[in-house]
């Protein structure tokens, strides 16, 4: 399990990395959003004072004839624009509901933005009947930088927090992202310790056979369990080669119908179902489809394990019973059984109740590795001589 170690913590450290890269980048992004922000809100002030003064320019040489008018929202018009404009000449002040108190002294160029005690100033002229009036019209001003300054303290204060979240939802996203290798990992891990197991076991049948043969002189029989070992070491590694490749992933997904796949794995039994005479009784009808969308070749090596269990452990002249529905295939078989003291032990690697039957004796044990990669599940129902029910549920 060292290496699911050294991939958990590999993990957590990019997640890490690239939660703090991304705190980072979200941190520059609003900081130059913010000062950009701050740029053009002070642009949009400027440009909105000189609109207002153009405004008051055009009620300046308008005055006496809008004012004459009486019309009350026409005023209230006039009125609200003026509310921050100040228009004068160096002796008197041209309308008199604006007061002019200490404008001289700003000493305000023309056409010049100057902020002063809060607020934005701007001054123009216009000429009126000869006389030169100075226009000059203010609006509140917020120095925007030092709200940016502001916001980017708050978020430094939550950043903590923040950065801890991001590292939550990485590690969760890395989790997900690294199942399928934790999984091919695993499995790896499984079909080394089998392989070991296995090689170990056939090697020793195939040197005690050849032994005794050179004792004995029977060179036919150990010839005969010499290779029958090695056929069945090589049909083990195919299986557990094939498992080493399952990982439940959507790509591997395609669109199968349930009964044409089933009934190739039982053509390719056709010879040990033949050899016992045992009559399989298809509860389905084979003319119809059943298709789902799902992973074959787990699908295809649980039944081919299954049925295959099934067949060895039956009497001869009967019958299988196999049922197939959307969700789950079921197989029943007569003869044998388990013993219910055995049943919880049935999906231990190497464990067989009945030795009456050859095989590499890791059967039930893929299909129950199968089962946790694949999150299916296997239920067994078996009463001692007399029957054994697996069903799978995918």
């Amino acid at each position: 399990m060292e290496n699911l170690a050294l991939i958990e913590k590999h993990r957590k450290r990019i997640a890490l990395l690239i939660a703090l890269f991304l705190f980072l980048s979200l941190y520059v992004i609003v900081f130059v959003f913010l000062l950009t922000s701050a740029y053009y809100k002070n642009i949009q002030g400027n440009e909105d004072l000189i609109n207002t003064t153009e405004r008051v320019r055009s009620i300046t040489l308008t005055y006496d004839t809008l004012t004459n008018t009486n019309d009350a929202d026409l005023n209230k018009i006039i009125n609200t624009i003026l509310k921050n404009a100040y228009i004068y000449n160096y002796n008197w002040v041209l309308i008199d509901n604006v007061k002019v108190e200490n404008i001289e002294e700003y000493n305000l160029q023309e056409n010049e933005f100057r902020i002063i005690d809060g607020r934005r100033f701007y001054k123009t002229s216009v000429e009126r009947d000869d006389i030169v009036y100075h226009i000059i019209v203010s609006n509140k001003y917020t120095w925007l930088f030092s709200q940016t300054a502001k916001s980017l303290l708050v978020l430094l204060l939550i950043s903590p927090f923040l950065y801890s979240f991001l590292a939550y939802l990485l590690c969760k996203f890395m989790t997900q992202m690294y199942k399928p290798l934790k999984e091919i990992i695993i499995n790896l891990e499984w079909f080394a310790s089998n392989v070991n197991h296995e090689f170990k076991t056939a090697l020793t049948e195939i040197i005690s056979s050849l032994e005794l043969a050179k004792l004995t002189g029977e060179y036919e029989e150990a010839n005969k369990y010499s290779v029958s070992s090695a056929r069945r070491l090589n049909s083990m590694l195919d299986t557990l080669g094939m498992l080493i490749h399952f990982v439940n992933s959507d790509y591997r997904k395609e669109r199968v119908n349930l009964y044409r796949v089933l009934d190739e794995c039982i053509d390719d039994l056709e010879t040990l179902i033949t050899d016992k005479h045992i009559k399989l009784d298809k509860k389905y009808d084979t003319k119809k489809t059943l298709h789902k969308y799902i992973d074959k070749s787990p699908l295809v090596l649980s039944f081919q394990n299954i049925l295959k269990n099934a067949i060895k452990y039956s009497e001869i002249w009967w019958k299988i019973e196999i049922s197939i529905f959307r969700d789950r295939f079921v197989i029943k078989d007569y003869w044998i059984g388990i013993s219910e003291e055995n049943i919880s032990k049935i999906f231990d690697r190497y464990f067989r109740e009945s030795y009456a039957s050859s095989g590499s004796w890791i059967g039930l044990s893929i299909i129950k590795r199968i089962t946790e990669i694949y999150n299916w599940d296997i239920d067994i129902k078996s009463k001692k001589w007399e029957y054994t029910k697996v069903t799978l549920k995918y």
